[in-house]
């Protein structure tokens, strides 16, 4: 630049008029200095800045998506859990309520008032023929010939104040059912279908009232996740409609 050239930096800022501009020092903005490393200037280090924050919150969002992101679960493991649950299921115990001893009393008793030793040996005789002498003798009371009897209040009574006579697995039940009908026994289930049909055409044979299509309509009544057999949630579901029943109630509400 020549000496004569006026310099930039001390030039006067004037308007069209040649009037200088207000509020000027009559100096144009000197440029921004750079960093002290001789890098960029503020205004570009700040871009930087932003982009690297930028940057680090993407790999973050993505970090943070792949712990979210559920694994698969393989066949094979997804069929041990199943086993397991199931299994888990058939190990909870049963412990039968008054409405569940009202409900069989009344199935067993020919009149209504007690049930005898000959009712609950014709009984096992008929629907449970492959019963285990050994525990048929057990609920018979022992080998005794003397035709016992038993009111539903004493019963009530009894089973209350002596709680494990009333207590069993859903797996047990299950493997009495099943070996009765001879079907497999499978954890979390209490019948098959192949033990339902059978229960049905048992019973058929007292007093047959059982039409072709009520099968079907029985499952639909009890079979709630209709997977064609009755599982331990199922049953649970039995007991509640059992101590429901209007008739319990009553008998119940008597005691």
């Amino acid at each position: 630049m020549s000496s004569n050239e006026p310099s930039a930096v001390g030039q006067q800022r004037v308007n069209s008029a040649g009037k200088p501009l207000a509020g000027s020092s009559g100096q144009l903005p000197p440029a921004p200095p750079a960093d002290a490393t001789g890098g960029a200037p503020p205004a570009a280090a700040a871009q930087g800045s932003a982009a690297t924050l930028a940057a680090s919150s993407t790999n973050a969002l993505q970090s943070s998506a792949a712990v979210d992101e559920p694994e698969v679960e393989t066949p094979e493991a997804a069929a041990a859990r199943a086993a397991a649950e199931a299994a888990a299921l058939s190990s909870q115990q049963i412990a039968l309520s008054s409405a569940e001893l009202a409900a069989a009393f009344l199935f067993l008793s020919s009149d209504g008032q007690r049930v005898t030793r000959t009712e609950i040996r014709d009984f096992l005789a008929f629907y449970f023929p492959d019963l285990p002498e050994k525990l048929t003798r057990a609920l018979l009371g022992g080998n005794t010939k003397e035709d016992r009897e038993i009111s539903l209040p004493t019963l009530v009574k009894v089973l209350h104040r002596k709680k494990d006579m009333a207590r069993a697995t859903y797996g047990d039940l299950s493997k009495l059912i099943a070996a009765n009908y001879h079907v497999p026994s499978n954890d979390g289930v209490v019948m098959a279908e192949p033990a339902v049909r059978g229960c049905i055409a048992t019973a058929n044979q007292l007093e047959p009232i059982v039409a072709p299509g009520d099968f079907e309509a029985l499952m639909a009544r009890l079979d709630l996740d209709a997977d064609g057999s009755l599982g331990v949630e199922d049953w649970k579901h039995i007991r509640t409609l059992c101590e429901a029943d209007p008739k319990i109630q009553r008998i119940l509400d008597s005691l």
